[in-house]
């Protein structure tokens, strides 16, 4: 299970890229929710005004994430109930559908998002380290 957080070090220098950048060298079948993409492609196009990528390279990071092997859940059926989560524990359902999803799995949770990591870590699940 990987969070938005993680796939933008695939693309862009950010603090611990490298450790990123293991998954996508792993055998494992990476799983996300459908709304990944877009929330990596709401990080990358800010990236170039800060120097962290190419101007050029912001279409061909996300043509790469959308050619790598995730599985994509569609959000609708992860909403209820990481709306349901949200509301408990007070984090946002956006980063909910994440931790919804890999309890469903049974998958450890990678992400670079401190916060959702201890949602995450309260609701039982293992996170990935490198």
């Amino acid at each position: 299970m990987v969070d938005a957080s993680i796939t933008v070090q695939w693309f862009a220098r950010e603090p611990d890229s490298n450790a990123g950048a293991a998954l996508l060298e792993g055998s494992r079948p990476l799983l996300a929710p459908d709304l990944m993409p877009l929330e990596v492609a709401s990080a990358l196009w800010k990236k170039p005004r800060h120097g962290d990528v190419a101007e050029s390279e912001v279409s061909a990071a996300i043509a790469r994430l959308l050619d790598a092997h995730i599985i994509f859940t569609p959000t609708r059926t992860l909403l209820l109930a990481a709306t349901r989560l949200a509301v408990l524990s007070g984090h946002p359902v956006y980063d909910c559908v994440y931790v919804v999803l890999a309890t469903e799995h049974g998958a450890m949770l990678a992400t670079a998002d401190a916060r959702l990591g201890r949602t995450a870590l309260a609701q039982g699940l293992r996170l990935w380290k490198p």
